[in-house]
């Protein structure tokens, strides 16, 4: 973690696990961020692949 941000690589197949492990659901990305603390930076480019 660099300057509060931890940057997560992952494929395309697994982004879906990956966002269900870190309890990111479609509805809570544009929460308030006092409740969902993690921020996802790039929501526009992965939005098509896993919240269709």
């Amino acid at each position: 973690m660099e300057e509060g941000k931890l940057t997560l690589t992952v494929r395309a197949s697994l982004l879906a696990y990956l966002l269900k492990a870190l309890r990111i659901e479609a509805h809570t990305v544009h929460a308030d961020p006092k409740a969902q603390q993690i921020v996802v930076e790039n929501f526009d480019k992965i939005k098509n692949r896993v919240f269709v």
